[in-house]
């Protein structure tokens, strides 16, 4: 059975409403518009990857790609946004699961990338703390239903132990990234087999700045509703904080051998709408280049 780690904390069993997706299909391959990120096509190529991997959260419909909108790829997500304790009719919204996610016809291999917009608190925190956070959240029951970046859950029972290495400091376009290696063991079977791995997930982790359109001329519009606002083609925006997860998931047999795929779809990420340039995350250390 193929399991899927998901980036946002998932209410299952929910009714799927209406949402519309926010990025699109052309001939250089996927933009996602929201945040303006691209992934490109290999140069004479018409897939993002190779044949052996399947696109799973778009359909082909006739000539146009099609969002899959069923229980699988649309959930609720819950977002305490004035931070009162307690989540309000307005703090849930229906939100597609996956950017991109592509499943691998040989193996249990899984790519796929996630954007979310970040909280103003949550916005400074470091790469390395939202790794952390993610791959503490992987140690829970719900392995793979439950994953969260923003380690906001709290983990009721531990069946997978979590090893995280290989963290290697690179730039993902014009951002700071951070890339690692997550192991994941069954906890009971650890006390027998203390080299006993289930699984590996290789992730990519950066933060940027994106624009959001503010309605200057909406009733209500106060001076604080101003702040960390910028005028670009001559309309005013909120400047934003997001998190890219790129992540590739395969059982230990098969991890390696699909890892190169991985590695060629994250070199043709980039960002070509014009955005702040600002890097929300401080200067790195001395600079790993990218594998």
């Amino acid at each position: 059975m193929r399991n899927i780690v998901l980036f946002i904390v998932v209410m299952l069993g929910s009714t799927v409403g209406c949402v519309t997706p926010s990025g699109e299909w052309n001939a250089q391959g996927f933009e996602e518009k929201t945040y303006g990120w691209k992934a490109s096509y290999p140069p004479g190529q018409a897939r993002l990857l190779g044949p052996d991997w399947q696109l799973d959260n778009f359909y082909a419909d006739g000539g146009n790609f099609e969002a899959k909108d069923g229980p699988k790829y649309v959930a609720d997500l819950e977002e305490d946004e004035n931070r009162d304790g307690k989540i309000d009719s307005s703090e849930t919204r229906k939100v597609f699961i996956f950017d991109l996610k592509y499943v691998n016809a040989r193996d249990n291999g899984v790519i796929w990338v996630q954007t979310r917009s970040m909280h103003p608190l949550d916005a400074s925190r470091d790469l390395e703390v939202l790794l952390g956070n993610y791959a503490d959240s992987l140690a829970g029951t719900g392995l793979y239903e439950n994953g969260n970046v923003f380690g906001l859950s709290t983990l009721k029972a531990r069946s997978f132990t979590t090893f995280v290495g290989d963290r290697k400091e690179f730039r993902l376009g014009p951002h700071r990234a951070l890339r690692a290696m997550i192991e994941l063991a069954q906890t009971e079977r650890l006390r027998a087999e203390p080299n006993s791995r289930a699984a590996k997930i290789g992730v990519v982790l950066t933060k940027f700045h994106y624009l959001e359109p503010i309605d200057a001329q909406g009733p209500g519009l106060l001076a604080t509703d101003l702040t960390g606002t910028v005028t670009e083609g001559g309309k005013l925006w909120k400047k934003r904080t997001a998190v890219l997860l790129v992540g590739y998931y395969n059982d230990v047999e098969h991890f390696d051998r699909e890892l190169p795929d991985f590695d060629a779809f994250v070199s043709r990420l980039a960002w070509p709408i014009p955005r702040p340039v600002v890097d929300p995350s401080p200067p790195p250390a001395p600079v790993t280049p990218a594998p």
